[in-house]
């Protein structure tokens, strides 16, 4: 089952209003909030380089399965939060995706295109 990024965008606004309202904070602490995933993701991509170079890892850190289903874990965090600052920003994220990812093709001259959603401003 596919759920497409509008949808989720918008389940995912709607749940947050149920402990955290969108405007309940600013710009920066939805950015403080997604670095905070962020760095999350990095410290367990952090670990699997440990054991990658054959470093000394802790017991409980020596498993590349348990690591990357953690990696796993922390990077669907970031994405939902990414979606939270698009929402807090009041735009789509699919059109803002498509609008930046087209730009980037047509700038290295690059055939690959998505194509653009006509709503933009999306609560």
């Amino acid at each position: 089952m596919s759920m497409e990024m509008r949808a989720f965008q918008d389940l995912n606004a709607k749940r947050s209003q149920r402990w955290h309202p969108l405007e309940g904070w600013d710009i920066n602490a939805w950015l403080v909030a997604l670095g905070g995933e962020l760095g999350e993701a990095m410290n367990t991509a952090k670990k699997l380089n440990r054991i990658r170079d054959g470093m000394k890892t802790r017991p409980e850190e020596n498993d590349v399965y348990t690591l990357k289903q953690q990696l796993i874990a922390e990077l669907a965090d970031v994405y939902t939060y990414l979606d939270l600052v698009f929402s807090y920003l009041e735009v789509s994220k699919e059109r803002a995706v498509a609008r930046k990812f087209n730009a980037t093709s047509e700038e290295w001259g690059f055939p690959e295109r998505m194509p653009i959603p006509e709503e933009d401003v999306r609560f």
